[in-house]
């Protein structure tokens, strides 16, 4: 159980020295990383601040996280020291405030009761968090499944998927990455949220047309192993977005460019094209580490680099790894347009 780990003691202590010796620590090996990874994750989780974004829905702190532990992933090698600081930054920004524990007590009379699904999806429908709460504390004792619960809140949100998509997605897979006694952080802080006053969906997919951003979250969750996986494949009646208006493509020709030696040059060179070469060269030649270069590029430069950047960084090497059926060039004009990625609505942020 990772409560009141040293990551999360150091994080609210605004102990720089003992976060830069973990940080140091978790690039020793694989098991070390991922250890280090699930402290900011389950940090984060009970953080309150929950953004909608015009393009993306409702964002957390999670979401970001998540994205960033995608991407660390693909170089467990030689993990990347700025990602990491990075990944701390939005940890100490979320301003973590866990509920009191006293809503996963379970009485002996409730645990001899058979335990019915149908009475958490209920309580979903009826918006009443305390139930929601209760049936999810027993769900979360009784079942082996971790991760059960956050998946059932994805798949009752699926209607909604444009305003609740990324967000139920990323609760979902970061549960799933963290130890399973540390589940409740996610449940309750999104269960919190999505049956509070200020979650109103602002869409219902009406053309049921959605950013590429949340199409690799649909594609990942039709590929995930989950219980519910044959409802996820619902999702594939939406459709993918016109690259004219989303602000891929670039207006490159392909003609008189001149070659390019890395990833970060092509990227710089603004000509989603000629990322898109480079982009096609690295899975060529098998080393998916790409994003893990770019992302690290752009923080040792110290650019005024935007977290949703990272998360669609993510997004397109998924899609771009998986197929999509989109080109790499219009998926690396997602990289070009960081201007139509960031923003979220000043205001719409929830804090308990």
């Amino acid at each position: 159980m990772l409560e009141q780990s040293k990551v999360s003691v150091a994080i609210q202590a605004n102990d720089q020295a003992t976060l830069d010796i973990l940080i140091n620590k978790s690039t020793q090996d694989p098991d070390s990383l991922r250890e280090f990874l699930q402290h900011l994750l389950v940090h984060s989780a009970a953080s309150q601040q929950f953004h909608w974004h015009p393009e993306l829905g409702w964002v957390h702190p999670t979401v970001i996280l998540n994205s960033v532990k995608n991407i660390c992933g693909l170089r467990l090698d030689n993990p990347s020291l700025p990602l990491l600081n990075y990944a701390v930054e939005i940890a100490r920004d979320a301003q973590s405030s866990p509920r009191d524990s006293d809503w996963r007590k379970v009485s002996e009379k409730e645990r001899i009761k058979p335990l019915f699904v149908m009475d958490f999806r209920q309580a979903l429908a009826n918006r009443d968090i305390d139930s929601a709460l209760s049936e999810a504390a027993k769900m979360l004792l009784m079942s082996d499944n971790k991760s059960y619960v956050l998946e059932i809140i994805c798949d009752s949100l699926l209607d909604q998927f444009d305003a609740f998509g990324l967000l139920t997605y990323s609760f979902y897979r970061s549960a799933a990455f963290c130890p399973k006694a540390d589940a409740h952080y996610f449940v309750s802080s999104l269960i919190e949220f999505i049956l509070g006053p200020e979650s109103i969906a602002k869409s219902n997919l009406e053309e049921r047309t959605i950013h590429p951003i949340l199409f690799a979250a649909v594609q990942r969750l039709q590929s995930s192993e989950s219980v519910l996986q044959s409802s996820f494949l619902k999702l594939g009646e939406l459709n993918s977005p016109d690259f004219s208006e989303n602000g891929g493509g670039g207006n490159g020709t392909g003609l008189n460019k001149k070659p390019v030696k890395d990833i970060v040059t092509a990227w710089k060179s603004g000509n989603p094209e000629t990322l898109g070469m480079m982009i096609k060269g690295e899975a060529k030649s098998g080393d998916n580490s790409w994003p893990v270069t770019l992302a690290e590029a752009r923080l040792i430069e110290g650019e005024d680099m935007s977290p949703f950047w990272l998360v669609a960084l993510d997004a397109v090497q998924y899609l771009v790894r998986e197929g999509s059926g989109w080109s790499v060039t219009d998926l690396s004009g997602l990289l070009m347009k960081e201007e139509t990625i960031i923003e979220t609505e000043e205001g719409n942020t929830r804090q308990r």
